[in-house]
């Protein structure tokens, strides 16, 4: 998991200054890791207030 490694502390940083932040592990491939990526904002969406985030202008 060098990705989440790698990722998570960029997150975090950018959580500690106050934005919503998040490292997301995608599958290789072009079609595939837009689709994890759409796949990742529509659950944000689904769980903006859950997850106590702003998701104007995403």
């Amino acid at each position: 998991m060098a990705a989440m490694h790698d990722s998570f502390p960029h997150a975090m940083e950018l959580s500690e200054m106050g934005y919503n932040a998040f490292a997301l592990i995608y599958r290789p491939g072009a079609d595939t890791a837009c689709e994890d990526l759409a796949r990742a904002i529509a659950f944000l969406h689904e769980h903006a207030e859950e997850l106590q985030i702003d998701m104007e202008d995403y």
